[in-house]
């Protein structure tokens, strides 16, 4: 971890200039209240679900959103790393620039191990920023915690959906997904 936790807090340009010395080389990183902080490395169940919800969502969002699969998005003045999000379609498919939280219909994070961060760090952090819609798969639960309506830094509409659940995006008319279909198969 690349932070002095007593007294060091950086911003999203301080962040920046330590990427571009090379300095965040392997790319595991995310700028999160001020501090640099690692990401967990990546087990396989998160593996395929990351890989599954870029193949169901590719199809189904074609000409209407465009998707993204762990990148950096800027939120506020933080850098999270989401796994899948969706943004608004753009003729220039946001080159030149970075994603962010105004840009987003959907941000989908995947917590194999990350789960009290998910929930209690980054989901508030999107609530603040106005992202309309966050997923969180909790993969040990066995659920997908869906989290609308944000309101005054908060989401006013949270629900946990479970196996035989369909999730309907509100942002997005039609579009569907099955817990089934993001969990895949039962691990026990």
């Amino acid at each position: 971890m690349i932070t002095d936790r007593s007294t060091k807090k950086w911003n999203l340009q301080e962040y920046h200039r330590l990427g571009e010395a090379g300095l965040l080389q392997d790319g595991r990183y995310e700028l999160l209240n001020g501090e640099i902080v690692e990401m967990s490395p990546v087990g396989i169940r998160h593996k395929d679900c990351v890989s599954r919800l870029v193949r169901l969502l590719g199809p189904r969002t074609a000409g209407i959103a465009q998707l993204e699969s762990q990148q950096p998005l800027v939120v506020g003045g933080d850098e999270p790393v989401p796994d899948v999000f969706l943004l608004r379609p753009s003729p220039d498919f946001y080159e030149g620039r970075h994603f962010s939280a105004g840009d987003v219909l959907l941000l989908i994070e995947v917590a194999e191990s990350t789960l009290k961060t998910d929930q209690e760090v980054k989901v508030p952090k999107y609530a603040q920023q106005g992202v309309p819609e966050v997923w969180v798969v909790d993969l040990g639960g066995d659920r997908v915690w869906v989290y609308r309506h944000p309101q005054g830094g908060v989401y006013t509409q949270i629900q946990a959906y479970g196996r035989g659940d369909v999730i309907k995006l509100a942002g997005l008319e039609g579009l569907e997904l099955e817990v089934d279909e993001i969990l895949g198969k039962t691990w026990f």
